[in-house]
């Protein structure tokens, strides 16, 4: 939502507003949590392999999958309850856009 000013968001007020930006925050927590794994790994390449971080990462990457897929989720519940909003939203802040006349926020499939 980085594209309007976060006043005019529709819906800030309700729940599934909350639940999607407190997703959002898990899911950056999580993010940085398989980067540092990731930065680990650029130092530990060198050496011989190591079943401790192999172990380690693929529970960062487990967390994160899930954060991410809740994330999804809170989205889709959000955009459900809001999307004719913020299409009309998009369409006033952004007259000239070349859109095709469909929703501009994508459906995760």
């Amino acid at each position: 939502m980085k594209q309007f000013p976060n006043k005019l968001v529709p819906g800030r007020e309700y729940k599934e507003w909350k639940a999607y930006k407190k997703a959002g925050e898990t899911l950056n927590k999580a993010e940085e949590e398989v980067d540092a794994k990731l930065k680990e790994f650029c130092v530990i390449i060198k050496r011989p392999y190591d079943n401790y971080w192999s172990k380690a990462c693929d529970e960062a990457l487990e967390v994160y999958e899930k954060v991410y897929n809740d994330y999804k989720k809170a989205w889709q519940i959000y955009l459900f309850l809001n999307e004719e909003k913020l299409d009309a939203l998009h369409y006033k802040m952004f007259p000239d856009c070349t859109w095709n006349g469909e929703t501009i926020f994508s459906k995760e499939k």
